[in-house]
């Protein structure tokens, strides 16, 4: 029984230009000398649609490490929900290709990541999946406690049933014969510069809502434990937009409850509102409350799959640094 470790590439690390050699070679390193068992690979856009997928292929198997597939997600303009290209990227797609549907962006997207799930290294058929987004108009106010009362949850909560419909028909006319894991995700925030109030609402954040979608879903879902986290943090700080709010150890054993994939996400903890990478060195990443949830999660989910992966979504821009945090890691969740 153990945890195994998956370093971190993406489809454009193979088919763009050189410089990229660089990370492909820290991942080979990590590898050979037994930091990682293998890497997850995110599929993404634009090396799918529109792009010789053979290409792809074949320098995927050169690689010649294990791997798992995270599919195309929001930051990559592939959202189910139809509503968060965070990068815009099907804006971008839809420009040169005006007639362009999002649907079938997402599943030629999806598609394709699927075919590189089966190829002879891959860990696991079923491709990693960021469900979908609906917009969330509620004001971020909570000192307005008069905004409970406004109307606007009546109104959210129709929009947020609209989009939900939009995804289970996706995954009922799609996506029969493509085996996908659900993602935990939180809230989104679009972008920076914008209000606070400008909030895509993640499908998957709560274990309620994926209960629900793994009846169209053949797969389980993937525990992304910073993602929880930072949903539990948003609870905590927005106890009003929730009807059930759950602090982080609660919100994971209710995931827990339902099919859990022996394939986990990490990248640390935080105590923000937003998805943060802060990795394992640094003092400040350090958590007991946090780190007791995980570790109790982890114990658990070995007790289930015997060995688990855990993909580091880490920085992987440096090999001695990634050794650090990877030694960080294991000295931290000895099970």
């Amino acid at each position: 029984m153990a945890i195994k470790i998956l370093g971190g590439l993406a489809a454009e690390n193979f088919v763009s230009n050189e410089t990229n050699e660089k990370q492909i070679d820290i991942q080979r390193t990590l590898f050979n000398e037994r930091f990682t068992n293998g890497v997850q690979l995110r599929v993404d856009h634009d090396y799918t649609n529109g792009q010789p997928l053979e290409e792809l292929i074949k320098k995927v198997n050169s690689l010649d490490i294990p791997y798992i597939v995270h599919g195309p997600a929001e930051n990559l303009g592939v959202d189910l929900g139809q509503t968060c290209d965070q990068a815009n990227k099907f804006t971008e797609y839809k420009s040169e290709y005006p007639h362009a549907r999002w649907d079938f962006f997402n599943k030629e997207a999806i598609d394709n990541a699927h075919e590189i799930a089966k190829l002879k290294n891959s860990l696991d058929s079923k491709v990693i999946l960021h469900i979908g987004y609906a917009p969330y108009e509620f004001p971020y106010d909570p000192v307005m406690k008069e905004l409970q009362s406004s109307g606007n949850f009546a109104k959210d909560e129709e929009t947020i049933k609209k989009h939900l419909n939009m995804i289970k028909k996706f995954l009922e006319n799609y996506m029969e014969n493509i085996p996908i894991n659900i993602e935990t995700v939180p809230f989104l925030r679009l972008d920076s510069s914008k209000k606070l109030s400008d909030i895509c609402y993640g499908f998957g954040s709560l274990p309620e809502q994926m209960k629900d979608l793994l009846k169209y879903a053949k797969g389980d879902v993937v525990i992304d434990f910073t993602h929880s986290e930072v949903t539990a943090n948003q609870m905590k700080e927005w106890q009003f937009f929730f009807k059930n709010p759950r602090n982080y150890e609660k919100l994971i054993k209710e995931f827990l409850e339902l099919n859990v994939s022996k394939f986990t996400h990490f990248s640390g903890h935080t105590k923000g509102l937003w998805d943060v990478h802060d990795g394992f060195i640094k003092p400040e990443t350090k958590d007991e409350y946090a780190h007791g949830v995980v570790l109790s999660a982890l114990q658990e989910l070995n007790k289930r799959h015997n060995d688990i992966y855990i993909a580091l979504e880490i920085k992987w821009n440096d090999l001695e640094n990634s050794k650090r945090e990877i030694d960080a890691f294991y000295e931290q969740y000895k099970l």
